[in-house]
């Protein structure tokens, strides 16, 4: 009963209220497949970097093994770290200086982090704007009731309720996308914060490893 009288109300909305409904439910769909996207990418990329550390670590003097590693686990985030700051050290038995190092992991840590936050910014513009989006259906529908109500000269039920149902629906509707957009937005941004520290840890770790494998050769 309640989704034939929901779909009663879109169908019979004015036509602004349907378009700013179909917007916003274009948005909502937008936001879901994002949320899965991001959900999918970040659980089989902590599992590649759990993999691919652990190749890594107990194969730190097999550099070749670990090459080859690499493109087994190409979701993982600490590959490029790999890559460019352990391999160049064993094919050439020479650390970078510390300076030029720490450089070069940060801007990968920076590339790391720019890549993983993709698409976040459509979660925030949704989580901000479809309320508002929303309420201009709302106040549409409002202004459609008292314009109905001017030209019938009653406030009866039958003239003010449409009106008001598209409006309430409009809300809704903007809140229904609003809602697991911003949610997600912060869960995903979290995971960024937790990235980044462990991607610091790791290059730290890295570092750390073969400043005293360097010192030992000399």
């Amino acid at each position: 009963m309640f989704n034939n009288y929901f779909l009663n109300a879109i169908l019979e909305a004015s036509f602004v209220v349907q378009s700013i409904l179909f917007f916003l439910i274009v948005l909502s769909i937008t936001t879901w497949a994002i949320i899965l996207f991001k959900l999918l990418q970040f659980k089989k990329q902590r599992q590649q970097n759990k993999q691919l550390e652990e190749v890594f670590w107990d194969n730190l003097k097999n550099a070749e093994l670990i090459k080859k590693s690499l493109v087994l686990y190409p979701e993982s985030n600490i590959a490029q770290n790999i890559e460019v700051l352990y391999l160049p050290y064993f094919q050439k038995d020479k650390l970078l200086p510390e300076k030029i190092w720490t450089r070069k992991a940060s801007a990968i840590t920076e590339d790391t982090l720019f890549f993983l936050e993709s698409r976040l910014s459509i979660l925030a513009t949704v989580g901000s704007s479809a309320p508002f989006i929303g309420l201009l259906g709302t106040v549409w529908g409002i202004m459609m009731s008292f314009h109905k109500i001017a030209l019938s000269g009653s406030a009866s039920l039958s003239v003010v309720a449409p009106g008001l149902s598209e409006a309430l629906i409009a809300t809704a509707v903007g809140l229904f996308a609003a809602i697991p957009a911003s949610v997600a937005y912060n869960m995903f941004i979290r995971y960024l914060s937790q990235q980044e520290r462990y991607l610091e840890n790791f290059n730290n770790d890295l570092l750390e490893v073969l400043t005293t494998d360097g010192e030992s050769k000399a």
